[in-house]
């Protein structure tokens, strides 16, 4: 099973009244849950002075402990333009 039918499989109700669900930040689900379906699940603990890159079509979520600064670019930004 992948990803999108874990989260689906999930919460079919939420899905049903609003299908865009996946799209919008409040979406989350355990990943105990999502190993459970076979969706590989991986971890990172940043710390002060590291970047985190999440790359396009990447489900990700996060926290923070304390005061921290998010910042959040578009890819292109970070490609060289000739």
């Amino acid at each position: 099973m992948g990803f999108e039918a874990a989260i689906r499989s999930e919460a079919p109700e939420l899905f049903a009244a609003q299908p865009d669900l996946l799209y919008q930040l409040v979406t989350l689900m355990r990943p105990d849950r999502l190993k459970q379906a076979g969706v590989r699940v991986v971890a990172c603990n940043q710390r002060p002075g590291e970047f985190v890159v999440t790359f396009p079509k990447a489900y990700h979520a996060g926290f923070n402990h304390g005061v921290g600064v998010m910042l959040e670019m578009e890819r292109n930004a970070l490609i060289p333009r000739p």
